[in-house]
């Protein structure tokens, strides 16, 4: 939401009204939380950007996956590649089947 307030600072000069640089300051506020530094407006709302994620991810999760699917129709090459890239190294091996174990090494540095 946008709220304009004078931002005065009492400097003693004759008032110059909007003249003056401190006539009015506007501030953008977020509609969720109500911090002042709402950058984003969706569906007539203004949110700053943890608001903004969170309404994204709210909208994304109330899809079915079919709508989901139909969202990233052109994208689903690049997410399955993201997904999989920034997976851990157990999660890669469970989605290429590969038997993962880590090294077993003895006292002496040899394989035990």
């Amino acid at each position: 939401m946008l709220r304009r307030e004078s931002d005065c600072v009492d400097c003693g000069l004759p008032c110059l009204g909007k003249m003056c640089p401190h006539w009015e300051r506007v501030y953008c506020e977020c509609d969720s939380c109500g911090s002042e530094d709402a950058i984003y407006h969706i569906d007539d709302s203004d949110y700053c950007e943890n608001c903004a994620r969170e309404y994204m991810n709210e909208e994304w999760l109330s899809k079915t996956n079919e709508q989901k699917a139909k969202s990233l129709q052109d994208d689903y090459e690049e997410c399955l590649d993201s997904f999989f890239v920034d997976s851990d190294l157990e999660t890669q091996a469970k989605y290429l089947d590969v038997d993962f174990s880590e090294v077993d090494y003895d006292e002496y540095g040899e394989y035990g």
